[in-house]
């Protein structure tokens, strides 16, 4: 038998032990220079060149960010047969 006093203190303890079975939800997130790794950059031909650089804003609140510039282009469109001189990479 439970008495009134008793149930709350059950309760509690049933919430407790509920939260340390939930998983975390910590997901490290990557470096700066390892998003240049990673899909959608990583082995895609229509990528032609990538940078990846750490930035801050400006004090007093400044923050860490990083500033990414892809170029993009066709990959079926190199060589003289899309306009390119000979001998171009473009």
């Amino acid at each position: 038998m439970t008495t009134q006093r008793g149930i709350p203190v059950a309760l509690a303890a049933i919430l407790v032990g509920s939260i340390s079975l939930l998983p975390t939800a910590a997901v490290a997130l990557p470096a700066c220079a390892d998003l240049l790794t990673l899909p959608p950059l990583a082995g895609n031909p229509a990528l032609y060149s990538a940078t990846a650089t750490q930035q801050a804003t400006p004090i007093p609140n400044s923050r860490a960010y990083c500033l990414v510039n892809v170029t993009w282009r066709d990959p079926t469109e190199v060589g003289t047969a899309a306009g390119y001189a000979s001998g171009r990479i473009l």
